[in-house]
């Protein structure tokens, strides 16, 4: 039987309240749709992302604050007809953009999934947990990602994708960045490791997080 993943039941729902206090806040859909330039494959470098990320056909993976759709034709393409690509955003216009999107150019394995602030039905589990550029805006999240942590499969990955707090590109403000090392701290506390830095993005880091305990168990079996 399917089953059904309720995400994050107070913090999938779009507000205005301060930072980091319990929620999913998002960029205005202007903010969003300004950082997909024309120019944005030059240094986002997608193709070259799903292969690094090692997106594989048949997978599941979970695009978390998925904006306007940039990555979905890729991830779409990478998983294959035998995979699934869910999408899941907050901002109302946003998803009205991305179910655009998904039926233009007929991405028939994404699924388009809106926050709610009574849950997020997601089905199974994830083989990846894919946040770009999304991070910054959660509240609270050693318990979003404690959540996520367990409803991952037992080799289920968390990529997070985001700006580099010190380098001096467009994109989101620098005092709204936060650096690799939060991450990496708020990760641990959630029950995550640290797999692997991945280099090659030239104005982002990419965080790649596993399982502690299924680590573990590896290591014990070995």
């Amino acid at each position: 039987m399917t089953r059904i993943l309720l995400l994050f039941v107070s913090m999938l729902c779009l507000t205005s309240c301060g930072p980091r206090h319990g929620h999913l806040r998002h960029s205005s859909a202007d903010q969003v749709i300004a950082l997909d330039r024309a120019d944005r494959n030059q240094w986002q470098r997608p193709i070259w992302l799903m292969q690094t990320l090692k997106i594989r056909p048949g997978m599941r993976v979970v695009d978390l604050g998925a904006g306007a759709g940039y990555l979905l034709p890729h991830l779409s393409k990478a998983v294959g007809p035998q995979g699934q690509v869910i999408a899941l955003e907050v901002d109302g216009d946003l998803l009205a953009q991305l179910r655009s999107m998904v039926k233009r150019l007929n991405l028939t394995n994404v699924k388009v999934v809106r926050g709610q602030p009574l849950g997020m039905p997601i089905p199974t589990q994830a083989d990846l947990a894919l946040m770009v550029n999304t991070y910054p805006e959660l509240d609270n999240p050693v318990e979003m990602l404690q959540s996520l942590h367990d409803h991952l499969k037992p080799s289920g990955r968390l990529a997070v994708i985001d700006y580099m707090v010190d380098l001096k590109v467009a994109g989101p403000p620098q005092s709204e960045r936060l650096s690799a090392d939060t991450i990496r701290a708020e990760a641990r506390g959630a029950g995550f490791s640290e797999l692997q830095t991945i280099a090659g993005l030239p104005r982002q880091y990419c965080l790649v997080f596993g399982r502690v305990e299924d680590q573990a168990s590896d290591q014990v079996s070995k």
